[in-house]
């Protein structure tokens, strides 16, 4: 295969573009990591350089940059700053269907990990987030992406006007781990309207025509969420994200309380 080849020459030039967003995400992890202390005096105790906590990410910090240098001179070897500064060579063509599913599935989980996990219950979070996709890729519903794009909406107006009208300390972000009960309470009721929404639409439209679809779904969307919380709260001890929503709180009162596991 020539560097002439059409497929190669595409392949450089989306190398060229990774590499560059990639480089200036390592550049910021470097500016946060060279704010941790080298050394210094603590407590009598003299710390050295090589015990600092900034040494092993400064170790991979190299190698990850020595990498994308590589990276970077190969694909501009091969021509890959070629059409850089286009727009739909970024994004791709917005006609294309597969095209417009990426970006939602991109915009779905940006919602899930920045606003919905830091702001309701982790399963409820989940359940919607598998609803979701489950509507679009797996049921193939009618007017499924039109759906599932209101539901997801409004869920995220909801959630951050709540935050936003209860937040008490100003430096909290949105992004923050939400840690108000009121909040929590009140973002766990519109997730979980949120959640009857999605499944009741998918059960209406995917009666007559998905009855096994539809039973595969609910033990995605239902079961296997509940079996990660399970595993990662009482087996691994892996703190939730928001500890005080009421799935996990019900779970904890039903396993120490109740069961007296």
């Amino acid at each position: 295969m020539s560097d002439k080849d059409p497929n190669k020459a595409k392949d450089r030039q989306y190398d060229f573009k990774f590499v560059i967003v990639l480089l200036l995400i390592l550049a910021y992890i470097l500016k946060i990591t060279l704010s941790f202390p080298m050394s210094g005096s603590y407590g009598g105790v003299d710390n050295q350089w090589y015990v600092s906590p900034a040494l092993f990410p400064l170790i991979l910090l190299s190698a990850l940059f020595l990498c994308c240098s590589a990276l970077f001179f190969s694909a501009l070897k091969g021509n890959g700053a070629k059409n850089f500064f286009s727009l739909p060579h970024w994004f791709g063509d917005k006609n294309n269907q597969h095209t417009k599913d990426r970006w939602l599935i991109i915009a779905l989980l940006i919602v899930y990990v920045y606003i919905l996990i830091p702001s309701t219950d982790f399963y409820l979070a989940t359940t919607i987030f598998v609803a979701s996709l489950t509507s679009i890729f797996y049921l193939q519903l009618n007017n499924c992406r039109k759906w599932v794009i209101t539901v997801n909406c409004l869920l995220v107006i909801s959630l951050v006007s709540i935050r936003t009208i209860l937040k008490e300390d100003p430096s909290i972000g949105i992004l923050d781990i939400n840690d108000l009960e009121n909040s929590i309470l009140y973002c766990d009721i519109s997730t979980s309207v949120a959640l009857l929404i999605l499944l009741g639409w998918q059960i209406k439209d995917g009666f007559s025509s998905h009855r096994t679809k539809l039973i595969y779904t609910g033990i995605a969307v239902i079961v296997v969420p509940l079996i990660l919380v399970m595993m990662f709260s009482f087996l691994l001890y892996v703190p939730m994200p928001v500890e005080y929503g009421k799935v996990i709180s019900f779970l904890n009162w039903l396993i120490y309380e109740q069961l007296g596991l």
